[in-house]
């Protein structure tokens, strides 16, 4: 088995947090729903 909080663990948790954080701030109207689908 592999780890679970090695280093792909950890950028995949941050990636993850981000994404959430971006979809927030563009359901709320404070950024274009744009940028969620091209990074």
């Amino acid at each position: 088995m592999r780890r679970t909080f090695g280093p792909e663990h950890v950028m995949k948790r941050w990636v993850a947090e981000l994404f959430n954080q971006l979809r927030d701030e563009a359901l709320s109207g404070e950024g274009p729903p744009e940028a969620l689908l091209k990074e």
